[in-house]
């Protein structure tokens, strides 16, 4: 004969109940207030955007867009950026490829490029104290190349505008070479730092980005404001 599991008898209902009652109070669902707005559905977490931008000049009918003006000053430019990839594996670490390029552009002509790399280079798993991902890894030898380079160039040109991948704020990857460095090196030889990124992880700045995707012509929006307001 087979044996019998007494299984006890449990009223989920009151349970689900009680759940429902309580998740609206820490985590409500605002889903009322969709009501009228763009709806864009992703896939997982790729970040997706409608073509044109989002329709935002009722939520930013205030924000002022400037226009920026040509101005007859000779200036030379120098852009510096990188490349990164996972060229190989052992058993206890990965090899890296890594390549840094300069663009020197004078009075809007350019002038020379400079490549430097491809360098090779070996990390450990052991080699950091919190274990990274491939991905960063590769950002960190990027950073650290780059901002290398980017400290030389500062050091050693003068009155200059350079051009720098990503925005003017400290890594986690930087070492010797950092941000802060490099704009001291700037300051003392009278070079100007610009930092260029394609996007921007304040959220609430998207809509501004978006703003300027529609015009015609080069310009900006000073967003101080909304930073540190």
């Amino acid at each position: 004969m087979k044996a019998q599991l007494n299984l006890p008898m449990v009223d989920l209902s009151n349970l689900m109940e009680m759940i429902g009652k309580n998740l609206d109070g820490i985590l409500p669902s605002r889903l009322d207030m969709l009501n009228g707005k763009q709806v864009l559905f992703t896939n997982n977490n790729v970040i997706m955007k409608p073509i044109g931008g989002w329709d935002v000049t009722l939520a930013y009918d205030d924000v002022k867009i400037n226009r920026l003006e040509r101005i007859d000053v000779p200036a030379c430019v120098v852009a510096v950026d990188s490349s990164c990839i996972l060229v190989g594996e052992t058993i206890d670490g990965s090899i890296y490829s890594a390549k840094c390029s300069i663009a020197l552009s004078c009075n809007g002509e350019p002038i020379t490029h400079i490549l430097i790399g491809p360098l090779l280079f070996y990390t450990q798993y052991c080699d950091y104290s919190k274990s990274m991902e491939i991905d960063g890894v590769k950002r960190m030898i990027r950073v650290r190349l780059e901002r290398l380079v980017q400290y030389e160039l500062a050091r050693t040109m003068r009155g200059i505008i350079m051009l720098v991948d990503g925005s003017l704020r400290h890594s986690i990857h930087e070492s010797l070479y950092t941000i802060h460095r490099i704009e001291d090196a700037c300051r003392a030889n009278g070079n100007m730092l610009i930092g260029l990124s394609k996007s921007t992880r304040l959220r609430h700045l998207e809509g501004v980005i978006s703003l300027l995707s529609r015009e015609m012509y080069p310009c900006y929006i000073d967003v101080s404001s909304m930073v540190y307001g």
